[in-house]
């Protein structure tokens, strides 16, 4: 009886290396950033910054301390904006019908 049951060894359909490629870079024929760009970097650290100053405030019961945190995330937002303004960012996609109304 175990011979009509089917083998968990049989072979696959493997795709292949090629296939794999043309998907992973399937966005316009262009590498996908994912993000790895110098203004997300920037904005990320930055941010990170401002939400270790504001957790030591809760912590200290300082209030200024987590005004001034608020103040270093505003302006991680804008290093960033500006960055990516500058060139440092991941490039726009071509306006089609798709992305006209993300904008």
């Amino acid at each position: 009886m175990a011979e009509d049951a089917p083998s968990t060894h049989e072979a696959t359909a493997v795709s292949s290396p090629e296939t794999d490629e043309s998907q992973a870079h399937s966005h316009h024929g262009k590498t996908p950033h994912h993000g790895n760009t110098v203004a997300a970097w920037t904005s990320v650290g930055v941010l990170m910054v401002a939400s270790l100053i504001m957790c030591l405030a809760v912590v200290f019961a300082m209030i200024w301390l987590f005004v001034v945190g608020m103040v270093v995330a505003a302006i991680a937002l804008v290093v960033g904006k500006l960055l990516a303004m500058a060139g440092y960012g991941m490039p726009r996609p071509a306006d089609n019908r798709v992305t006209r109304g993300v904008r």
